[in-house]
């Protein structure tokens, strides 16, 4: 359904937006009721109290809590759901549908299936991040066990006779040092 009151060029000028302004300008048109413009708002045309303020001829109400959905009545009330965390929303969700409230500002079947969604995934992360983290810890001890034997089989190289006699003049040098 077309909205009836909108901005005047709103067609002309993409970056408008469609919301109500009222027309200024002196030689407006839409201002002036010209035929072939778009109406103004006036006071005639607004809905019956009673009609106000009501999505589908219910009463709208914010809810926070399973307690304030409880006392709401499903034949004159219908529920907005406050800002609330994923598990409390569902909660309240699973509530309305055996209490047959409405929900008017979210699409539960949608939202019920993003959150299976969500939590699956994040089990599913958590579960490989212990994974990763055992194989990290087992490759880890493997490391230092192919350290550890690196280090005993390592054989001792066999020193030339020239490097032999300078690591004994070392030591001695070593000895000498020390008892002066």
């Amino acid at each position: 359904m077309a909205k009836t009151f909108i901005r005047k060029d709103v067609n002309k000028k993409a970056r408008l937006p469609v919301t109500w302004r009222k027309p200024k300008g002196i030689t407006n048109k839409k201002r002036l009721n010209k035929k072939g413009h778009t109406i103004n708002v006036r006071t005639g045309y607004g809905s019956k109290d009673s009609d106000r303020n009501k999505i589908q001829g219910l009463q709208i109400t914010l809810v926070h809590n399973l307690v304030e959905l409880k006392q709401l009545n499903p034949k004159t009330q219908c529920a907005i759901l406050a800002r609330a965390g994923k598990k409390k929303k569902m909660e309240l969700i699973k509530e309305s549908q055996t209490l047959k409230i409405k929900i008017v500002n979210l699409n539960t079947a949608k939202y019920e299936e993003k959150v299976k969604k969500f939590l699956e995934e994040r089990q599913q992360k958590t579960k490989n991040k212990k994974q990763d983290k055992v194989q990290k810890e087992s490759q880890k001890e493997a490391q230092k066990k192919a350290d550890e034997k690196k280090q005993e089989t390592v054989p001792v190289q066999e020193l030339s006779e020239e490097e032999k006699k300078k690591a004994e003049k070392a030591e001695k040098d070593k000895i000498l040092t020390k008892s002066r």
